[in-house]
């Protein structure tokens, strides 16, 4: 006994492998060893692997208090201590791993870690709280693309939801089954999340001229991916992925689509979120703007000029339609090239107005010269509206007469069937027997319909000679028809035109982020992405913290912010993204001092 006594104390680390094989933990803590060969291994399992495989936690702190390397491996067994932990489905020791400054995280175990915490509990909270945040990427996914959010969401935790949106969690990341976790995320907590996403100083007046209020945009745009190399830790450095163009808007369109989230299309988030986007393209537009004018400008030109002319054949005219017609083509081919055929038949208007621009370049015969002529006009005057209502300045006036216009003709559109049969009829009754010229017929009817709608006493009109006076009437008629239901329409148009205006935005925002990925990777030199994708994107590029300062009493100027400093900018939000934003403000006050009152 005195023998064995002797050579355990000849080989101290022996003495204490025994002592964990022995699930000894208070031998082996108080032995005098233990300072001394803390990060020892006898080839096949270092101390803190075999303390971990045996589930002894307070060996295993012990270790770790006297400087035992968490990461440390034998040759006969290449899984760490943390990986044990894992399999061992541990909590105690592993977050003992978890929270010691040189752990080193492997990706795939920090992604099994997450994928089997238990969601119905706060304990993912925690989790996060205590480790996470400052060594892993709220966004990091599986191998199936699954973020942290993707699984908080499928268990139905709201929350761990809205702890992993406050510290960062996108709601637009996509798995590979094109899941997205804002599709199954409930309305009042994503609403909750945005008022959150609000911050202002509560010291501060909010009547001040200098008060601003913070707009946090994180959750709302793709995360910039990290390029894992196996390992994450508090003090490794990671290197971000080369830059990509993605949509930004990618959320917001999903709430507008979507009923139980389409009231959130308004918030002040969202709205000032699509302004800034929408001023980041602004050079887009106004280029695309200037074309049209041109290609406009030369066609009336052109038609007025020499197309209708037979005797003016005016070489410059013609030769500025053709450039304008080229640049046209062109843009509308690359449109085509990086665009789906289904995405691109929405521009039927503009590709009719290039069909029908050639034909009056190409063929001038005198049959098709009034016809042609004016159905050019008319699309691109229509493209043209269509263009400049993107303006905030006359978008409103546009939208709300586009409304008006719609919905009232909509509502009329059986009056004048029932108008037209009553005019065939009477016009049976009164001229059938008559014989008169094509024109004198068509005269007798527009006659009719004036006088049964009881506009005009137009008996005395020549419809023949005056053409002008012809085609007055006939748009008079028209806006007559409609002004029964003009006020009430009108009134709903204004309701509505706001969040009309928001649409249109985002429906122009989509396009051309579609356009320009879609011909992305066939630009050719890697400078010209960079300088596109840095010209485009809001964050992190414009907004590199993913927030924005907003002045709100300084017309709601936002301001870039870089450190402690803002930088002001020539961007304005709209004053009812402003309003909202005050009241948002005002209300988390009140509801504060009324929790630090229930207290």
């Amino acid at each position: 006994m005195q023998q064995q006594h002797t050579e355990d104390h000849s080989n101290p680390l022996d003495v204490l492998f025994n002592f964990l094989k022995k699930s000894d933990e208070d031998s082996f803590i108080n032995s005098e060893y233990l300072s001394e060969f803390a990060n020892s291994d006898n080839e096949e399992f270092t101390l803190l692997q075999l303390a971990t495989t045996n589930g002894l936690s307070r060996a295993v702190k012990s270790l770790l208090n006297h400087g035992a390397d968490p990461n440390k491996t034998t040759i006969k067994n290449i899984t760490t201590p943390l990986e044990i932990a894992v399999q061992k489905d541990d909590d105690e020791i592993l977050h003992l791993f978890l929270n010691h400054e040189t752990i080193n995280i492997p990706s795939c175990i920090a992604m099994k870690i997450l994928r089997n915490a238990d969601y119905k509990t706060d304990r993912i909270i925690n989790l996060y709280d205590s480790v996470f945040k400052d060594k892993l990427d709220v966004n990091i996914y599986d191998e199936d693309g699954n973020t942290p959010l993707h699984f908080a969401v499928a268990h139905a935790n709201p929350k761990a939801i809205s702890y992993l949106l406050k510290v960062g969690a996108s709601i637009v990341c996509r798995n590979k089954y094109e899941v997205r976790p804002i599709e199954n995320i409930d309305a009042k907590i994503l609403e909750a999340h945005l008022n959150e996403c609000l911050e202002a100083d509560e010291a501060t007046n909010i009547n001040e001229i200098n008060f601003s209020a913070i707009y946090k945009y994180k959750t709302l745009v793709q995360p910039q991916r990290i390029k894992h190399k196996g390992k994450l830790s508090k003090d490794i450095c990671v290197e971000k992925e080369i830059p990509q163009l993605a949509s930004e808007i990618e959320v917001i369109s999903y709430i507008n689509e979507s009923e139980k989230l389409k009231h959130l299309l308004r918030h002040p988030i969202i709205t000032s979120f699509l302004n800034i986007k929408w001023h980041r393209i602004l050079w887009l537009f106004y280029t695309s703007l200037a074309l049209y004018i041109s290609f406009c400008l030369s066609l009336i030109l052109y038609v007025l000029v020499v197309y209708n002319n037979r005797n003016n054949n005016c070489s410059i005219l013609l030769s500025l339609l053709c450039i304008t017609l080229s640049s046209i083509i062109v843009k509308e081919l690359f449109q085509i090239v990086t665009l789906n055929i289904y995405s691109y038949s929405k521009n039927f208007i503009k590709m009719a107005l290039i069909i029908l621009t050639t034909i009056m370049i190409f063929q001038r015969r005198d049959t098709l010269r009034i016809e042609v002529s004016a159905l050019a006009i008319l699309a691109v005057g229509y493209e043209l509206i269509t263009l400049i209502g993107q303006l905030s300045k006359v978008s409103s006036k546009i939208i709300i007469w586009r409304a008006v216009f719609l919905q009232s003709l909509h509502a009329m559109l059986w009056r004048l069937v029932l108008l037209l049969v009553l005019s065939l009829s009477l016009f049976t009754v009164v001229f059938i027997g008559e014989d008169k010229g094509d024109a004198e017929n068509y005269s007798s009817i527009i006659k009719i319909v004036l006088m049964l709608t009881n506009v005009f006493g137009t008996s005395y009109i020549n419809y023949q000679t005056y053409c002008i006076i012809n085609a007055l009437v006939i748009a008079l008629l028209l806006f007559s028809l409609i002004r029964v239901l003009r006020a009430k329409a009108k009134q709903l148009a204004k309701n509505n035109f706001e969040s009309d205006i928001n649409m249109g935005r985002l429906e122009y925002i989509s396009y051309i982020e579609s356009v320009i990925q879609g011909g992305y990777s066939c630009l050719p030199s890697k400078i010209i992405k960079e300088i596109l994708v840095k010209g485009i994107l809001v964050c992190p590029y414009f907004l590199k913290g993913y927030r924005a300062a907003v002045y709100l009493n300084q017309q709601a100027r936002v301001a870039l912010i870089d450190s402690k400093e803002y930088s002001k900018t020539c961007i304005y939000l709209d004053k009812q993204t402003s309003n909202r934003t005050k009241q948002l403000i005002l209300k988390q006050r009140m509801n504060k001092k009324r929790t630090v009152s229930s207290r």
